[in-house]
């Protein structure tokens, strides 16, 4: 019998370890590995505990950082020497920018080496970032000039198309139609639009729906400026609600402060992928406050799990909902629209509430669910 090789596919992006570009890598990994060998590589520096790697084995996924790690004596020394010194947890090719190795390697050339030498080894290159990303021109440039198969999947929303992409011939999947628009004018561009989905659909379907009298809110995610954290924080300080947080990020330190001695406010601490069940079970209210998003999975999520969602009109959100009586939209520009949607969603009657949250869950099952979603990217990937 004849042994086909599988075409090699690359996943490539600043990937960490928690967030929605990691879900859906993880998601990509798992819908493509029958059918093609798969590689998850990671620009920034990534853990073998990140989302995006789940049942992923060992030899499918790697990191530029941990490449130039092995590769280079004096990096490895210096990077040991400072994680001792430091006495950090981490592995210890997170620190090969070091006091030490920062004034002697150009670390922009290194790493483009090794992103160039990802993408000589592969078939097909999904690339999933801002459409402002660091590494996007040398992605895009190498895989043209190598004859590569290129998928660029757009995060966080899209202002103004760089010049360079406007000359191109790419495929570009959004998955907002906000996002999918701005492509409209330019028709050498391969524009597709799929919504997320996921990975944790059959636990969340799962979960009860059921309304009490007293409401607790819940936010999930970075704790970071552009989620629109510090003003959620703020609101809940001053409303005296009960809201639980899950996640991390730069303002970690400013929830720490605020669950001292605001009795309302709980953190969980952030979750693996196997406790989101545990976060989604011990709220009625998902609150999304982002100032941009190009999904976010979260609302997703939210869906699957039959929750109310409050959120800005950030991404995918209004497109999402729009079947729905989930209209419970606000503004950081308009400081009495979060108390409005908070107020419009504590007026409603139990049954209503109930009701909503089937329909929220139920358009998730028609529209995101994960076997849908997944169809949608092999067909896309076996298209290129």
């Amino acid at each position: 019998m004849q042994h086909i090789l599988k075409k090699k596919v690359l996943i490539i992006g600043p990937i960490s370890d928690f967030g929605g570009r990691e879900i859906m890598t993880n998601l990509l990994a798992s819908a493509l590995k029958e059918i093609y060998d798969i590689k998850v590589f990671s620009t920034i520096s990534m853990t073998k505990n990140s989302s995006a790697l789940q049942h992923i084995s060992h030899s499918q996924w790697d990191t530029a950082s941990a490449i130039l790690f092995r590769n280079n004596l004096v990096l490895k020394l210096t990077s040991l020497f400072t994680k001792a010194i430091n006495k950090r947890k981490e592995p210890a090719h997170f620190f090969i920018k070091n006091r030490f190795t920062k004034p002697y390697f150009n670390f922009n050339e290194l790493y483009k080496s090794v992103i160039k030498k990802e993408i000589l080894n592969c078939d097909i290159v999904i690339y999933s970032d801002e459409i402002y990303g660091k590494w996007l021109s040398d992605i895009v440039n190498t895989s043209a000039e190598k004859h590569k198969k290129l998928l660029l999947i757009l995060t966080g929303k899209v202002r103004e198309i760089p010049e360079e992409l406007k000359q191109l011939d790419l495929n570009i999947l959004a998955h907002s139609k906000q996002n999918f628009k701005k492509f409209e004018t330019c028709s050498n561009i391969n524009k597709i639009n799929v919504d997320q989905t996921t990975f944790h659909e059959k636990a969340l379907l799962g979960l009860d729906i059921q309304s009490f009298a007293s409401i607790t809110y819940g936010y999930i995610g970075r704790f970071n400026d552009e989620k629109g954290f510090l003003e959620l924080l703020e609101a809940f300080k001053i409303n005296k609600k009960k809201i639980v947080f899950a996640g991390n990020g730069t303002h970690l330190e400013a929830l720490l402060e605020a669950c001292k001695t605001h009795k309302n406010i709980t953190y969980l601490g952030q979750l693996n992928a196997n406790q989101l069940t545990e976060f989604y079970s011990q709220i009625d209210v998902v609150l999304i406050p982002s100032f941009e998003e190009g999904g976010p999975i979260v609302g997703v999520e939210a869906m699957a799990s039959g929750k109310l969602i409050i959120s800005t009109k950030v991404g995918a959100m209004e497109e999402r909902l729009a079947q729905t009586k989930n209209d419970f939209w606000f503004s950081h520009e308009e400081k009495s629209s979060l108390p409005d949607a908070i107020n419009r969603v504590e007026a409603l009657s139990i049954e209503d509430r109930m009701m909503i949250r089937k329909e929220v869950r139920d358009i998730y099952i028609k529209n995101n669910a994960l076997e849908t979603i997944k169809a949608k990217y092999l067909q896309i990937i076996s298209n290129l």
